[in-house]
């Protein structure tokens, strides 16, 4: 019986890391757009590649603090959520593994490819219709890194643990699109803070009312006698239990270390579960702090270790920047940790 002769297109195969490539496929300059896919994707397959991971330590708020600007750099709570997305898109910015994966995975496993085909092209006698062996190498390591990120499925809050926090704050003062924050401090008709002597104004009420506290209590713990600045004026629906007891307002005022400054809520929250949230609906702290601050860097605090429940309209929730309370002061901040949920 004749042996069977073996034909050119079963003999003139090499095969290059688990990759079958013919004889004319190898002499052709056009290799990687023919097979560059399936050389990738095989390639792909054998290497580890996690777009977002997080390192064994934990941020701190100064690192967070960006993510928060982004989220309220609109004070509307639609604003908010429609924020959401951008935020999340700065945390990614910072923990993005893409580049190092091109230049310490992706680039050498093309390049040993590559190296690797042209030895076999060597064995066999064959002419390698590559041109530019460098360019070939940088373009399978784009589709290397391409095949790696299509079956790749972290997510940006893969890189947060609930151990990584933001330094937050709630502006108690109307929820009303063009107002402004720095419009809506508590002023003093003396060049200090003085309990006494605060300006009766549209903020003022505003505080007073959301703290639970009304005009007619602070006057008559103060002994306060300046007139109101628009008699007219009708605040937000008084809070039914209050917040703080007249004493521990005036404690804020006297402590404010400022003319000019907000009163509300401060707390440092898990990053993502403040990403999470629906600004639209009720917010809840399990524990914070009512405070006194400005933008100069003063605060003052009381810790209220209760759960409280912030409405959409009773203010504005507020980005401290890289420099917050935590650094003006020297905070312990593990005392200032809270829950954060709708």
């Amino acid at each position: 019986m004749r042996k069977p002769e073996i034909t050119e297109e079963i003999s003139d195969v090499i095969t290059v890391e688990g990759i079958e490539i013919t004889r004319a496929q190898a002499e052709s300059e056009f290799l990687i757009d023919d097979k560059g896919d399936e050389i990738a994707e095989k390639i792909a397959s054998n290497l580890y590649f996690t777009r977002y991971y997080r390192g064994n330590y934990s941020r701190s708020t100064e690192d967070n603090c960006e993510i928060v600007e982004k989220l309220f750099s609109n004070v509307m709570p639609a604003e908010i959520n429609q924020n959401r997305q951008e935020a999340i898109n700065v945390l990614a910015q910072g923990g993005s593994c893409t580049e190092w994966f091109y230049h310490e995975e992706a680039y050498p496993a093309a390049s040993n490819f590559i190296r690797e085909f042209y030895d076999h092209c060597e064995e066999q006698e064959w002419t390698p219709g590559i041109n530019d062996e460098d360019e070939a190498i940088e373009e399978l390591a784009s589709l290397i890194q391409e095949a790696a990120d299509d079956k790749d499925d972290s997510q940006p809050l893969d890189l947060l643990c609930s151990s990584d926090r933001a330094e937050i704050g709630f502006i108690f003062m109307p929820n009303r699109k063009g107002l402004y924050q720095s419009e809506w401090c508590i002023e003093n008709h003396r060049n200090y803070s003085d309990w006494e002597n605060v300006s009766i104004t549209p903020a003022f009420l505003e505080i007073l009312a959301r703290l639970g506290l009304t005009l007619t209590g602070y006057r008559k713990h103060s002994g306060n006698k300046n007139e109101q600045y628009e008699p007219g004026y009708r605040p937000a629906k008084r809070r039914t239990v209050p917040l703080v007891t007249y004493d521990e307002l005036r404690e804020m005022v006297e402590n404010s270390c400022s003319n000019y400054f907000h009163i509300g809520i401060y707390a440092q929250v898990p990053v993502e579960g403040l990403l999470n949230l629906n600004f639209e609906k009720p917010i809840v702290l399990d524990k914070y702090s009512i405070c006194s601050f400005s933008e100069s860097g003063t605060f003052h605090e009381i810790t209220k270790k209760a759960p409280l429940v912030i409405r959409p309209e009773d203010g504005v929730w507020y980005a401290f920047g890289k420099s917050g309370p935590s650094e003006w002061c020297g905070l312990v901040n593990s005392y200032f940790h809270s829950n954060i949920k709708n």
